[in-house]
């Protein structure tokens, strides 16, 4: 796997490098002997989704969007997911979603509430009550 970019608060998952900003492509050793199968990317934060349905996170995590505790330069496992096998992942400015194979939609991060537009943050994935299963989420970012 390769990225670029900024790596400030550690969302490119390569570990305490020293350039903030990398402007040529390198390689993220992290899943070397593990196949990524697709990447979100949040405003700070990055989840990777394995071919084994495991979600690994980096970066910032101000808003508990990693789904583990403290911010990680480095992709950590979201060890509350192990159990569930993911099929897609998604990534908003400060949440994150995952899919999983029974077409349950797990939440985590910044999520606005019904009432009065209040923030909550949720350190760890929870199922968003939905009648039906899903079969596909995405997420775009326009900044």
């Amino acid at each position: 796997m390769l990225c670029w970019g900024n790596t400030r608060h550690g969302q490119l998952g390569l570990g305490g490098i020293d350039e903030e900003i990398l402007t040529l492509p390198r390689e993220n050793k992290s899943f070397a002997t593990k196949r990524v199968v697709q990447i979100a990317c949040g405003y700070n934060h990055t989840l990777y989704l394995l071919d084994d349905g495991t979600v690994f996170s980096s970066g910032n995590n101000d808003f508990e969007q990693l789904g583990h505790d403290g911010s990680h330069t480095r992709p950590e496992i979201v060890a509350s997911l192990e159990t569930q096998f993911i099929t897609r992942i998604a990534a908003g400015h400060s949440f994150s979603l995952a899919l999983s194979k029974s077409g349950s939609l797990y939440c985590w991060g910044a999520v606005t509430g019904d009432t009065e537009s209040k923030m909550f943050f949720h350190p760890k994935p929870f199922v968003i009550k939905i009648d039906s299963p899903i079969i596909q989420v995405f997420f775009l970012n326009f900044f």
